[in-house]
């Protein structure tokens, strides 16, 4: 790899992270490769149009791109698999981000007329249509697979790529072939397949065109996004990726290594400022104690194949490396899940059931119906206990007396504010170093939502950098972030993929607006009721002057500066809504990438104020 940016901040991405704290600052642009527009486009943003993002970023002095996950996602072509956080491989790249006349032309005249008709039709579309993108796209892959696959395979290149990927790409191949087979993701229902045999994949599910087109449509994801990547080099900026905290429950990654997972849990999130109700994501949960016996193997494994193409990453949900949110397969609700690990509660006399000294659990003197409301059974110990997420808001705790309530309230704040301490820090100890020293990637952590005290300190300890949101600060009793008080140690941002943008949340409440618009900006008049360019214009400054060694911002918010750029759907350009898991993922951007490159006032604008940020 060639020495990108100046020395300093390639030694800061790649050599001497133990100089990570000399004071560079960045800046960056986040965006998903499927949001990305171009003239040339299937409807969806393609791993080419990276390129076009970096001439851009080069413009203005921006020097990362952040992007959501690429993994392949599909069981099928529906609406549910536009969820890019539920892979189906951890190693697999997602055949929608091919550009395909790149590929190769198609020999038959009216073939070709016919995929630009509908190349033109998809790239109309003001959101990404992932239906009938995928539809339009696997009609092309099969004509250009038979008519160039020959030439590719014999290739020198395909042979290198398939000599350092084999052992990934043919189970990957055999899970695509039986998934199409059987017409599902759910490999318990693949007959004699049910079960991973690789003599069995090895001998009979490894060769044939039904099983080859797969190993063509990686090779040739691999190429462009390499492509892409060394472009991004060559102008001086970095490709940040995202790292999913869990699997597809049907995904190649279970179907081969079940004993890596709790196939019998889901992981979620609690209660929190996106999902009030929590969130149940379907993916489950880590057997971190079998990971633990090969040195978390399966962990180096992925994100050494991702640091092919990424230069940093983020974790997401990095908390799941402390502790997990876990629910029952049984239900299907957030609030119905507890922390695993944890120190459950013991209900027999004597045990580890005090809250710092004070009066035991078995003293509080509830009913067997009134621990039933309040607490949920350990899986493994039937007479230990966790405290219900959302216990205060049941009818069992609006009918405990006084003295009870203040009980049971202690034993919930000890709970889940200090009893787990130690333990969760541990934890994040024995997995993280080993996990994050597999690769040479700058790394980041989303810790949003109900953070441990822990958190911070191990993060810090391991040069993981914070994610800091404006508007979700981490400190009781904040309303907001003041970017010029963030760790250096740390991403700033207006927004993420799964909160609205700046502008979208600007009209969403007036009277927290109101507050913003006189302490954080400083006016004392009445805040405009849309986020105005000059507005937006303010907040960017004031983020690109934080503390944070990176400030990188959703691409939407940039836009939002210039009053003819922006799109008149503010609510559209969410990307996620975490509340909703029948969310389709399709924003797309309203103007095209050429059209920014030529935005000529816009982008001496925002070169001047990154400039004058010294980022």
């Amino acid at each position: 790899m060639q020495n990108i940016f100046d020395t300093k901040v390639f030694d800061i991405l790649y050599k001497n992270k133990s100089n990570i704290r000399e004071g560079w600052k960045g800046a960056g642009v986040a965006v998903p490769v499927f949001s990305l527009k171009s003239k040339y486009d299937f409807g969806v943003g393609e791993f080419l149009d990276l390129k076009l993002l970096a001439d851009w970023c080069a413009k203005v002095g921006l020097k990362m791109i952040q992007i959501l996950p690429i993994n392949d996602t599909r069981t099928d072509d529906s609406w549910d698999n536009s969820y890019p956080y539920k892979a189906i491989s951890t190693k697999a790249l997602h055949p929608i981000y091919l550009n395909l006349y790149e590929m190769g032309t198609l020999a038959n005249e009216t073939d070709r007329n016919y995929f630009e008709r509908k190349r033109i039709l998809l790239n109309d579309k003001d959101f990404v249509d992932y239906p009938e993108v995928m539809k339009v796209k696997d009609e092309y892959f099969r004509k250009i697979f038979l008519q160039t696959w020959n030439d590719v395979k014999n290739s020198e290149s395909y042979q290198l790529f398939l000599k350092e990927n084999k052992e990934w790409l043919v189970p990957y191949a055999a899970y695509c072939y039986l998934s199409s087979k059987y017409k599902t993701g759910d490999f318990s229902r693949w007959d004699e397949f049910s079960k991973y045999d690789p003599s069995v994949v090895n001998n009979s599910l490894s060769t044939g065109d039904d099983i080859e087109i797969y190993y063509f449509l990686q090779y040739h994801l691999d190429k462009q996004l390499q492509e892409a990547v060394d472009y991004l080099h060559d102008k001086g900026v970095a490709l940040k990726g995202d790292i999913p905290i869990g699997i597809g429950r049907e995904s190649v990654d279970a179907w081969t290594n079940p004993e890596l997972f709790n196939m019998d849990c889901q992981a979620g999130a609690p209660p929190d400022a996106f999902a009030t109700e929590g969130q149940n994501w379907g993916f489950p949960t880590y057997n971190w104690d079998m990971m633990e016996k090969d040195n978390y193997q399966w962990w180096k494994e992925r994100l050494l194949q991702m640091s092919r193409y990424f230069d940093a990453y983020r974790i997401d949900h990095i908390l799941g490396f402390f502790r997990i949110w876990e629910i029952p397969i049984e239900y299907s609700q957030g609030t119905m899940g507890h922390f695993s690990p944890a120190l459950p509660l013991d209900l027999r006399e004597g045990q580890q059931s005090t809250v710092n000294g004070q009066q035991s659990l078995s003293s509080v003197g509830l009913s067997e119906s009134q621990i039933e409301g309040l607490f949920l059974r350990d899986k493994n110990e039937n007479n230990k206990l966790h405290p219900r997420i959302n216990l205060h808001l049941t009818q069992t705790y609006n009918e405990l007396n006084d003295v009870q309530k203040d009980a049971i309230n202690k034993i919930y704040d000890d709970f889940f504010y200090h009893r787990n301490e130690d333990l969760w820090k541990s934890e994040a100890l024995k997995k993280l170093p080993k996990i994050i020293e597999a690769s040479n990637m700058l790394v980041c952590g989303e810790d949003l939502g109900m953070v441990p005290a822990c958190v911070p300190e191990v993060m810090q300890q391991l040069n993981i950098l914070s994610l800091e949101v404006q508007r979700m600060p981490k400190k009781y009793g904040d309303t907001f972030v003041d970017p010029a008080n963030n760790p250096y140690l740390s991403v700033d941002t207006t927004s993420t993929h799964d909160t609205s943008t700046l502008r979208g949340w600007w009209e969403e409440n007036g009277e927290l607006t109101n507050r913003f618009y006189r302490e954080m900006l400083g006016h004392y008049e009445g805040a405009p009721y849309f986020a105005e360019p000059w507005v937006c214009q303010e907040i960017i400054r004031q983020h690109l002057n934080s503390s944070s060694m990176w400030t990188i911002l959703p691409i939407q918010d940039f836009i939002a500066m210039d009053g003819e750029l922006r799109w008149d759907a503010t609510q559209r350009e969410q990307i996620n809504v975490p509340a909703n898991p029948r969310h389709h993922w399709c924003y797309k951007m309203y103007q095209s990438l050429e059209s920014l490159n030529e935005r000529q006032c816009f982008n001496d604008l925002l070169s001047n104020m990154i400039h004058k940020s010294g980022r």
